[in-house]
């Protein structure tokens, strides 16, 4: 099982927000992003290598942390 995969399994099973992080060498295979609660991708960084930063706000009554409740 891949890191990306392994870590929306974490969030949706815990119900928590997962921000995963690696270095821009390995953005190809497993880019950087910020997981919500219900496992889903709410930011994606760059697959391309590229230094970035990915910037969610973390609202606990939106769609997506509202499903993991359920």
């Amino acid at each position: 099982m891949n890191a990306t995969a392994q870590a929306q399994g974490h969030a949706a099973a815990n119900t928590y927000w997962v921000s995963f992080s690696v270095p821009t060498q390995h953005s190809a295979t497993a880019p950087s992003g910020i997981i919500a609660p219900n496992g889903d991708w709410l930011e994606r960084c760059p697959a391309d290598g590229s230094p970035s930063v990915g910037v969610v706000e973390l609202d606990n009554g939106s769609e997506a942390a509202a499903e993991s409740v359920t």
